[in-house]
């Protein structure tokens, strides 16, 4: 397996690990102010567990410490639109919010979330859409973060490397334009989803419809957005032919190995099957990067 690069992880948020039998006070305002500046809110369940049950929080961060990563940089927020897309799936909206802030915090313009929000709706439907408009109704959009860093030179929007050549001038599907969505998966993935078979054999028109939405998600998103949040929603809505094509086009737009097991690893919030589910789904891939 390649070697995993090391990546800076956020800090204990105040919190002294060593202590599992008590919360001081400073501890615990450190904690809130961490999330109100950095998340976009406090939690509400972390809020429960500083009353009732201080240890399970304490050994909960020492655990997202290592999974968790560091603010202030565009990169590591990369899977945010998956998880945008669960959370509203979930009917979370202090989930999309704690989705958001990070993400503008860490150098995204609000057109850029809101431009990565077809991302969240190809996941999470109608559904999330509701949650998203809810949630975010009266939000006050945050500056970004003084220390923000630039995203990385290699990372930039490329709508000709999701472009398969399709006519979208017209709704028909044209002669050899199937052969094309296609070719694209097999040229640049090495892989055509059973998904791509099944509408290439039984509904052409929506495999053409779907590449539309496909094609034209992101403008002016880096390109390595797309599938690292498709890795995370793959994984967290447990999707195995999402995970697994996503981590092949991660793989095939050059992306870092750092950045696919980012995009997985987080999901482990959520319980660590999501990362047994991943590995099944695409360990072959992860360990051959």
């Amino acid at each position: 397996m390649a070697n995993r690069v090391t990546t800076p992880r956020v800090d204990s948020r105040g919190l002294d690990f060593g202590n599992l039998d008590t919360i001081t006070p400073e501890e615990i305002q450190s904690f809130r102010e961490s999330y109100r500046t950095e998340d976009g809110n406090p939690q509400s369940g972390f809020d429960y567990l500083i009353d009732h049950n201080p240890a399970a929080l304490k050994t909960y961060r020492y655990f997202a410490t290592a999974i968790q990563p560091p603010y202030r940089d565009p990169r590591f927020s990369a899977s945010v639109f998956g998880w945008l897309g669960y959370y509203a799936y979930l009917d979370f909206d202090e989930g999309v919010r704690y989705s958001v802030v990070p993400a503008v915090r860490a150098g995204y313009t609000r057109a850029q979330v809101e431009e990565g929000m077809a991302l969240a709706f190809m996941v999470g439907g109608t559904r999330a859409l509701v949650t998203i408009g809810r949630a975010l109704k009266e939000f006050r959009w945050p500056e970004t973060a003084e220390g923000a860093v630039p995203w990385p030179a290699d990372w930039g929007p490329d709508r000709e490397a999701f472009a398969s050549g399709l006519d979208y001038s017209t709704q028909d599907v044209l002669p050899g334009e199937v052969e094309k969505v296609t070719g694209w998966y097999e040229r640049t993935i090495g892989w055509v989803p059973s998904w791509v078979r099944y509408y290439a054999k039984h509904n052409q028109a929506a495999l053409k419809g779907w590449r539309y939405r496909f094609e034209n998600a992101l403008v002016t998103l880096p390109k390595q957005i797309l599938p690292l949040s498709f890795i995370a929603a793959g994984a967290l809505f447990e999707q195995r032919e999402l995970l697994r094509e996503n981590v092949l086009l991660a793989r095939a737009f050059g992306t870092a190995l750092d950045d696919a097991l980012q995009s997985i690893d987080t999901t482990a919030v959520y319980g660590t099957e999501r990362v047994g589910f991943a590995y099944q789904a695409a360990g072959d891939v992860l360990d051959n990067w």
